[in-house]
């Protein structure tokens, strides 16, 4: 296998990784794909690590260069690789947004610490941060249950995504907001959560095909136009090719 990735996540410390490949390219793009479990140690796979604003490298390029990968570790049948990419992505989704670093208690012992408690626009922008917290919280719990009972992920994942990024960067803003100066030097857990937040709104899909998902499969808005759909992969002009 031959081929480059950018943003793959701890992939330079990972024993495996997920390879999507075109196995078909006689059918519609979606249709001719098969995903691979890659062993990372063999040869020919490469990593670089990328160094981000926030000093971590947690994102890295993978460069492939004839990397062996036996068809014992294919997972699902052959063509079947756009379904695997949506499912992994549905669950990624739902587990991306808060839950590492500083949360809401912490948010609200720094409001009182420098006697911001009783400001009223930092009180409403705390309250909006809970609220967005909270409704994630339950429709995660509503998600889990939906697992629980059977049913495989679906576009919740991409609103509790959105809800996440938007919380996290609201309670980053408001941190530094109220640690003024002082929150922009040295090793500060909400600086580190400032720098990035950025990136929340990008990993695991945009903020952008988030709401396209929400539009279509939630409020039954028509799709964008794809002119491709449909169309053998091998005939699909390169530009328009992913």
């Amino acid at each position: 296998m031959t081929g480059q990735k950018v943003w793959s996540n701890r992939a330079h410390y990972s024993s495996w990784g997920l390879v999507l490949a075109r196995t078909d390219p006689s059918v519609p793009k979606h249709a001719g794909i098969t995903a691979f479990a890659l062993d990372m140690t063999v040869p020919g796979v490469e990593v670089r690590p990328l160094r981000q604003m926030n000093g971590d490298a947690h994102f890295n390029e993978v460069f492939m260069t004839d990397a062996p990968v036996a068809d014992a570790d294919r997972i699902g049948d052959v063509g079947d690789g756009w379904r695997v990419a949506i499912t992994t992505l549905m669950h990624e989704r739902g587990a991306l947004g808060p839950g590492t670093g500083p949360g809401r208690r912490e948010l609200i012992d720094l409001l009182r610490a420098r006697e911001h408690a009783d400001d009223a626009l930092a009180r409403q922008r705390l309250g909006a941060v809970v609220s967005l917290l909270e409704v994630g919280r339950l429709t995660n719990l509503r998600a889990r249950e939906a697992r629980r009972a059977g049913r495989p992920p679906g576009p919740e994942g991409s609103g509790a995504k959105l809800r996440g990024a938007a919380a996290i960067k609201a309670m980053a803003d408001l941190a530094i907001d109220v640690e003024g100066l002082a929150g922009l030097v040295g090793e500060d857990e909400w600086l580190t959560l400032f720098l990035t937040a950025p990136s929340i709104s990008i990993r695991g899909g945009t903020d952008e095909i988030q709401r396209n998902i929400l539009g279509e499969r939630v409020l039954g808005l028509p799709p964008e136009p794809r002119p491709d759909k449909g169309v053998p992969f091998k005939d699909v002009p390169k530009s328009a090719a992913p």
